[in-house]
C-alpha cells in the first residue's frame, strides 16, 4: 500500500502512510501509560518503537498538549533546492512547442534532464 492509497483519517487530516509505526491511539497509549508510570522503555518495547520515538512523543505532549499527538504532514516547509519558476515556464513553453522528450533537450536549461521532467510531471504536461 503506498500513501495515496492510505486511509483518510476521519477528522480529515494528512493521511497515515503505512510504515508509520504510530497511530494517534497509540500515541494517546505512550502518554497514558507513561502517566500512570511506565517507563520510557517499558512502553516503546510494548508497542515496537524506538526508546527516542516514546520521548520525542512525550515531548510534543508536553509543549503542545493534546494537539501534539496529530498526525503531521511530511511536506517540507521550502525547497531550496527547487528548479527556479523562469526555468520551469522556458521548459514547459519548449516541450509544448517541440514535443522533445526531457533526455533529449540540450544542456541549456539550466537544469539536468530528470529535473526538466520533474517540471512537467509538476505541471501535468504529458510526456
Amino acid at each position: 500500500m503506498d500513501v495515496s492509497d492510505a486511509p483518510v483519517p476521519a477528522h480529515g487530516g494528512p493521511r497515515v502512510h503505512s510504515n508509520a509505526r504510530t497511530t494517534l491511539h497509540a500515541r494517546r497509549l505512550i502518554v497514558t501509560r507513561r502517566a500512570a508510570g511506565w517507563s520510557p522503555a517499558c512502553i516503546a518495547e510494548q508497542l515496537g518503537i524506538s526508546r527516542a520515538t516514546v520521548h520525542k512523543w512525550l515531548a510534543r505532549h508536553r509543549r503542545e498538549g493534546e494537539a501534539g499527538l496529530a498526525d503531521r504532514s511530511s511536506r517540507p516547509h521550502r525547497s531550496p533546492r527547487r528548479t527556479p519558476v523562469e526555468v520551469e515556464d522556458r521548459v514547459l513553453a519548449v516541450r509544448r512547442a517541440v514535443r522533445w522528450v526531457p533526455c533529449t533537450w540540450p544542456d541549456c536549461w539550466g537544469c539536468p534532464p530528470p529535473r526538466s521532467g520533474g517540471c512537467c510531471a509538476a505541471a501535468r504536461s504529458p510526456p
